[in-house]
């Protein structure tokens, strides 16, 4: 049996009453409130499944309610993925209408659920969708997995989180990016929101599993702000079980992708620091600007950056780096600025002395040319870059490097197989 109601204005009440009658109603397989139909034999467990995924399917409150009631009490289910909908009524580029009761009606199914994985990506929950969520993750004893990217959070959803996160024993990835919990851009001003950070810093050594951490694009060094950094490195000391970081997009060197902010190092620094003392294997540090130049090409370019990253993973334990999209040749995505080895150079030397067995470059322009959004290339093909890489590649436990988005010739990917016999190389 199938009940279809899309386009019929049910309102609150009316989705209430019908999401009481699913209680009975055993037969029903497909139930559509709001433009897709829901599966509600699996959604209910009538029909045992492990996994659902309902991500991008516009789905708006009125199905965030009808998922809740179904849920609740569901022993088969241990994944939902609800990514990119409307549960709270807003799209994630603000246009709707903000309601709370479907991310509140959805908590208390979550509640009653035996559910692991939980991923609510890009839905415009905002602090008051969180605090919703902070009341139900206490009872939530089985999740391992939480993924709240894109969620509008900023430090006052983030302060909520950070309230139940230690009641969350077997959570063992966390990612919570993009919510601008460090700070966010009002008119042309930026407010720096440090409080937001530090209390998931606090929190953090208090879910003794957690093994994947991401806080990437959360403005946590914008403008060269370093105390939300100072906690976090702080936890990072305090969590033996912590192997996996990602800190992607953080303004570590002071500098934003539009080229705002003062270069320093002091981010990258007291980051390669808490690093020697922890446990983190694998290492996520795209879109940061470490050598100085933005994303268009502008800034002055340097390897301090680069240095002293290099001279922190030596004593570390990382065996995984990512640095895609940091020009690391001077060079941007669009072929802006002045092209050097000196950034690749400076990595190549420091990577001969460090653990690294998996290295990602992707995007950095290693050969000069990059190419436009119409697939035109642009810049002067030149093999300087992976000459150097080459020769760093030699006398280290490189296994496998990941180029893509550098343009790289034939000839080019022969020499690094040559290079180093038996690499895994991705272009």
């Amino acid at each position: 049996m199938e009940w279809n109601f899309a386009g019929q204005d049910l309102g609150a009440e009316g989705v209430a009453v019908l999401a009481q009658l699913l209680v009975g109603a055993d037969s029903l397989r497909s139930l559509n409130v709001d433009g897709h139909p829901l599966p509600i034999d699996e959604l209910k467990g009538i029909k045992p499944v492990e996994s659902i995924d309902l991500s991008g399917k516009k789905l708006g409150t009125a199905s965030a309610v009808i998922i809740g009631a179904c849920i609740a009490g569901n022993a088969h289910l241990r994944e939902l993925n609800l990514n990119s909908n409307l549960l709270c009524g807003v799209a994630p580029n603000g246009f709707g209408t903000y309601t709370i009761e479907g991310i509140t009606a959805l908590c208390e199914g979550i509640k009653q659920s035996n559910i692991q994985s939980l991923s609510l990506n890009y839905n415009f929950l905002g602090p008051p969708g969180a605090k919703e969520l902070a009341k139900a993750l206490p009872e939530c004893k089985a999740l391992v997995s939480l993924s709240l990217n894109g969620i509008h959070l900023k430090a006052q959803g983030a302060e909520e989180l950070a309230k139940v996160l230690p009641c969350c024993k077997a959570l063992a990835s966390l990612s919570l990016d993009s919510n601008s919990i460090g700070g966010y851009e009002k008119g042309f001003s930026f407010i720096a929101t440090p409080e937001g950070t530090k209390a998931i810093a606090v929190a953090l050594p208090h879910c003794p599993n957690l093994q994947s951490l991401s806080l990437a694009d959360n403005a946590i060094c914008a403008y060269g702000k370093m105390e939300g950094l100072d906690a976090l490195i702080k936890a990072f000391k305090e969590m033996p079980n912590l192997s996996s970081l990602n800190l992607n997009d953080n303004q570590l060197c002071g500098v934003d992708q539009c080229g705002r902010g003062t270069f320093t190092i002091k981010g990258i620094t007291a980051l390669c620091e808490g690093i020697k003392q922890s446990n983190i294997q694998s290492l996520s540090l795209n879109d940061n600007q470490l050598c100085g130049v933005d994303q268009y090409g502008r800034g002055t370019f340097t390897i301090k950056g680069i240095t002293a990253l290099c001279e922190g993973i030596k004593q570390s334990n990382i065996q995984s780096l990512s640095l895609n999209a940091n020009q690391l040749c001077g060079v941007d995505g669009d072929g802006d600025g002045s092209y050097t080895t000196k950034g690749i150079t400076a990595l190549c030397e420091g990577i001969k002395q460090s653990n690294i067995q998996s290295l990602s470059l992707n995007n950095n322009a290693l050969c000069g040319v990059t190419q436009d959004r119409y697939g035109k290339l642009k810049g002067t093909y030149t093999v300087k870059g992976i000459t150097a890489l080459c020769e760093g590649i030699k006398q280290c436990n490189i296994q496998s490097i990941s180029l893509s988005g550098n343009n790289i010739e034939e000839a080019s990917k022969s020499a690094l197989l040559a290079a180093r016999p038996g690499l895994k190389l991705l272009v």
